[in-house]
């Protein structure tokens, strides 16, 4: 049971982390090749890669957990109905702001 959390656990952080390690690769590299870093430094960007994507993993996981135990299955339908109206307002706003814009001469 627990290697099943464990794999779990990796293969979420292999889906989440990826996009992280293609933006932050080649800037990390350039960052290193004009601030003339020493060889260390490109040693060490692979475990701060790999460990940022882990820290990022499990307080991603911890996030779900403390959601998923402070709302209680009655109150699901009032957690969906909140977020559904602060992605109606998020979503309505700019497209008021830009009709707006569009409208204005």
């Amino acid at each position: 049971m627990k290697s099943d959390r464990l794999h779990k656990f990796q293969e979420t952080a292999f889906f989440s982390g990826w996009g992280f390690v293609l933006l932050a690769s080649p800037t990390l590299l350039a960052y290193g090749i004009v601030v003339h870093a020493p060889w260390h430094y490109y040693l060490l960007l692979i475990p701060f890669v790999v460990s940022f994507v882990l820290v990022a993993t499990g307080s991603g996981a911890v996030a779900c957990l403390l959601v998923v135990r402070l709302v209680p299955a009655i109150r699901v339908h009032a957690f969906v109905a909140a977020i559904a109206i602060f992605l109606a307002v998020g979503g309505i706003s700019p497209g008021a702001f830009l009709a707006a814009r569009i409208v204005t001469p």
